[in-house]
């Protein structure tokens, strides 16, 4: 089997973040918006790539947090709910920090790939 090239060259992407940037990276392609176009112009596919890479991993993040507060507020202050909302909070941002580094590898790859051209803006 050929290897495929890769979606954010010089990042290794895990599993669900290859796939959901691939599932983005062919949405693309088949939806031709004058967003899309100007976001291709702007950032180039690698960068798009690594977005949607920490996007899914943040947004999951995001979720469980919001999940962990509502477990503590519903504990009544003691308690196992209590231990496991703050484990979730406590999961939740680490996926939250995991994924904002995946934003920021999309924007120095946006940079790298527009190069000294000027931002386009609408």
């Amino acid at each position: 089997m050929a290897r495929s090239k890769p979606l954010a060259p010089g990042h290794r992407l895990m599993g669900h973040e290859r796939w959901f940037a691939s599932y983005i990276l062919a949405r693309q392609r088949t939806h031709r918006t004058p967003a899309i176009l100007r976001i291709e112009r702007n950032y180039g596919p690698a960068a798009i790539a690594l977005w949607a890479a920490g996007m899914i991993t943040a947004l999951p993040g995001q979720f469980i947090t919001v999940g962990g507060i509502v477990l503590m507020l519903a504990s009544g202050g003691s308690g196992s709910l209590l231990m496991l909302g703050y484990k979730l909070i406590g999961l939740g941002i680490i996926l939250i920090l995991l994924g904002s580094i995946r934003y920021l590898q999309g924007i120095r790859a946006g940079r790298a790939f527009r190069g000294d051209r000027a931002f386009e803006r609408r």
